[in-house]
């Protein structure tokens, strides 16, 4: 799961989630296929939306829009290969974020 805030049509960091999300699962999968016998299939995105203060915020405001974004794993991922597979996940994407702030 990952949060954020804003739309997330328009928010630069939402698009870069979404990529991470399914980056993570996908290694997941291909992780326990190699060790098991499991195939699965990679499930969709899901996400919730809210509002700090559900009173007062509109929702065609949308800069106001809290976030999270998920996707669901089988029982078969651990959190122990969670851990082996996202943080490499993490450095890559910092990295990759680096280098489009550098382009012209």
């Amino acid at each position: 799961m990952i949060d954020g805030m804003g739309d997330p049509g328009t928010t630069p960091a939402c698009q870069p989630t979404v990529e991470s999300l399914f980056q993570i699962s996908y290694t997941l999968k291909h992780e326990i296929e190699k060790a098991t016998t499991v195939d699965y299939v990679v499930t969709a995105l899901e996400g919730s939306w809210w509002f700090e203060d559900m009173r007062t915020s509109s929702m065609t405001n949308r800069d106001e829009w809290k976030w999270t974004l998920m996707i669901m794993q089988p029982k078969e991922v651990s959190p122990r290969l969670v851990k082996e597979v996202v943080e490499p996940n993490e450095r890559r994407t910092v990295e990759a974020q680096r280098n489009r702030d550098l382009l012209p």
